[in-house]
């Protein structure tokens, strides 16, 4: 150490010396024209950071400021509808079963009853259950067809169903012509693999040989009011049983139906009805058949993929030219208890009158499992035995109850210039921007509701009746239940392709297009991600043509519709600026996703997904594909987890405890969660909840 300080005051001397005024290699002048360069040098930069500042802080102020709207651009009339995307549209259905029975069922014999000849349980052991092939397609502006195909365990091949849909008729009418199921009672109408159990009651086996078809004609017409009210009367050549073919001209069989339901609350539904048929059989002369029918369905908030139950009921009455009057009746329940799994019972009942001296009845019960919305395994027990008389004490008073609600209903009509049927609350929040008080907007779902799995209930065919525009998602978001509805409707008004039909997908660029179309893949959507909802600037580029399709529908509230969408317009810019300002920390965030229905968010945004919990879309998340998830973060960690408000929280809870990850439930549409109760206030919550979860 005691060397180096004189080292170090040498070295300090040195500079000193040489920066002494006495030193001085330069003359005063040259060093004053050096620091005049230098301010110069200082100031013009100076001068050009304060003009990039300027123009920063303008361009701030102006992307905070609206700018003018584009002007509404028309929208094309009849967008193309993903409804009828593939032309025809094609499916297969495949089932095969297995059955152990202690009798013979080709001894099959209820007592009392005559039966048709293909009716019974079905072979013994293992079998190719029923399949089906059916293709549906809309002919032209006017008409659409369907052919449904059945393959039998014999190795034969019928036409089940092949008939033509009038979608354009006068007065709400819904005219069907070919050969049909008929719309008699509630299970008829429907398919056997969509029955809750695997064979029919046994009122539908004694009274209609298990299902009843008609080749004719059938008109049904719901009443234009709020309360569902339909019904349908048919003309046939009653070959089916109970009839049998007759080599005559005219009309063989007719039926005449009424049927009436709506919602309690957003969790529970019913339908109730009645029905008349007539038919004739050279051996056994005419037969006269009396239906009553009521479901009661429940699910919390309408979603019906996490919990259900369905009490359904039928009572069946027939006379005749021989025979004493028959009657016959079924109870069942089904209970959907978690996702995939349901149980069920039934209790069905003849009675055969004084033609025996005992009643037949059957006890069933079921469980379940549906991997997916496309696949089903299903185990079933049945016993018969005998069971006291019963009478149909208490249908007439039920039936006049109903009948005075339906009169109440009818006083009552809604009034409005423009009657919009929204399928998600998106579509009905931005309708009621556009439109204010000139239109009545129903939305037919709730954000606590799947769009994914939603149902065809009486109420919605109700609201479709009177609609004067439907607003849909597309890309077969609604397959599963909006034509259904809108066939049923009988509203030509708002038939795909029509003026009155608008989907917001087709002003959409869409994203997440799957690369191989394969349901091995999941519940993929070929056009693309239906859900666009998520990015805010979707929002404005469906506005536009919205609104314009409302100015069309009604001229004379246009001038409305522009002003409005203009005062939208103005501000929804100025929020998705600010939005998009606030959100910029969450650029290149991993997030994990429970279902993968936030691409558009996650493009709009820049988060960036790692991982899904669904292993595939559509598919409930499974242990074995969390603990792969849970491995993948290990590696490649997250901040938060995201789910919609209507998914199930269980697994995004499991993930975010074990990941030590934010678990974070977004709205997703208008009133998924407290705050987001319009669609500004939707984003604004978004925004803060995910600022929260990346924190």
């Amino acid at each position: 150490m005691s060397k180096s300080i004189p080292v170090q005051g040498a070295l300090a001397l040195a500079l000193a010396l040489a920066f002494a005024p006495g030193a001085r290699a330069a003359p005063d002048a040259e060093i004053e024209s050096i620091r005049a360069e230098i301010r110069a040098l200082k100031e013009g930069y100076e001068s050009r950071i304060r003009a990039l500042e300027q123009r920063l802080k303008d361009a701030e102020d102006k992307a905070a400021q609206a700018p003018a709207p584009p002007p509404i651009v028309a929208a094309p009339s009849s967008p193309a509808s993903s409804i009828s995307a593939f032309n025809p549209a094609v499916s297969v259905v495949l089932q095969g079963r297995y059955a152990n029975l202690s009798r013979d069922p080709n001894q099959f014999a209820i007592a009392g009853f005559a039966t048709a000849p293909d009716a019974g349980p079905g072979r013994r052991g293992f079998s190719l259950g029923e399949s089906e092939l059916a293709m549906f397609a809309n002919v032209d502006d006017k008409f659409a067809g369907n052919l449904i195909v059945s393959l039998t365990p014999e190795n034969t091949v019928s036409v089940e169903e092949a008939y033509g849909l009038w979608l354009t008729a006068p007065f709400g009418l819904a005219p069907k012509f070919g050969r049909f199921f008929s719309g008699i009672g509630y299970q008829n109408e429907q398919h056997q693999h969509v029955w809750d159990f695997i064979d029919a009651p046994l009122a539908y086996q004694a009274f209609l040989g298990g299902q009843y078809s008609n080749d004719g004609v059938q008109v049904k017409w719901v009443a234009p009011i709020g309360q569902f009210f339909e019904i349908g009367a048919e003309a046939g050549n009653g070959d089916s049983f109970p009839g049998g073919p007759r080599n005559k001209n005219g009309v063989g069989s007719g039926a005449l139906y009424a049927h009436t339901g709506g919602d309690v609350g957003d969790s529970n539904n019913w339908r109730a009805g009645v029905s008349y048929l007539h038919t004739r059989a050279d051996d056994t002369g005419a037969a006269r058949l009396g239906i009553a029918d009521f479901v009661w369905k429940w699910a919390p908030n309408g979603n019906v993929r996490q919990t259900n139950f369905k009490v359904q009921g039928e009572y069946f009455t027939r006379t005749g030219d021989r025979g004493p009057r028959q009657s016959g009746w079924y109870l069942q329940a089904v209970y959907q208890f978690m996702p995939l799994w349901r149980v069920g019972a039934r209790y069905d009942q003849l009675d055969a009158g004084s033609a025996a001296s005992f009643t037949p009845r059957r006890e069933s019960v079921m469980v379940d499992y549906s991997p997916s919305e496309f696949s089903r395994i299903r185990l079933q027990l049945s016993q018969s035995r005998l069971m006291p008389d019963v009478t149909d004490t208490g249908i007439e008073k039920a039936m006049k109850k109903i009948i005075a609600v339906l009169f109440a209903a009818w006083m009552f009509p809604a009034c409005a210039d423009l009657n919009v049927f929204a399928t998600v609350p998106e579509w009905g929040a931005l309708a009621a921007e556009l439109g204010g008080d000139k239109v009545k907007v129903y939305t037919a779902t709730n954000a606590l509701q799947d769009p994914h799995h939603v149902e065809a209930k009486p109420s919605l065919i109700a609201r479709a009746r009177t609609a004067d525009l439907v607003v849909a998602t597309g890309a077969e978001l609604e397959v599963g239940w909006l034509p259904l509805v809108l066939q049923q409707a009988g509203n030509p008004r708002v038939q795909p392709g029509r003026p009155g039909y608008f989907e917001a997908t087709a002003f959409v660029t869409l994203l997440g297009k799957p690369a191989r179309l394969d349901r091995s893949e999941g519940d993929v959507h070929p056009a693309g991600d239906p859900h666009i909802q998520t990015d805010a600037r979707n929002i404005a580029r469906v506005a536009a043509p919205l609104a314009e399709r409302m100015a069309e529908l009604d001229p004379g509230n246009a001038a409305l519709y522009q002003a409005r969408y203009k005062q939208f317009s103005e501000r929804w810019n100025a929020a998705l600026a600010k939005w998009e300002r606030e959100a910029a920390p969450l650029k290149g965030v991993p997030i994990v996703v429970q279902h993968k229905a936030f691409t558009y968010l996650e493009a709009w945004l820049g988060l960036r997904e790692v991982a899904a919990l669904e292993p595939k879309p559509g598919l409930e998340p499974t242990t074995s594909h969390l603990a792969d998830v849970l491995e993948t973060l290990r590696r490649e960690p997250a901040k938060m987890v995201l789910r919609a408000a209507y998914n199930d929280g269980r697994a995004s809870e499991w993930i975010a405890e074990r990941a030590k990850l934010q678990a974070v439930v977004l709205p997703f549409t208008v009133g998924g969660t407290e705050g987001a109760k319009d669609l500004f206030a939707m984003f604004e919550d978004t925004i803060q909840r995910l600022l929260k979860g990346a924190a």
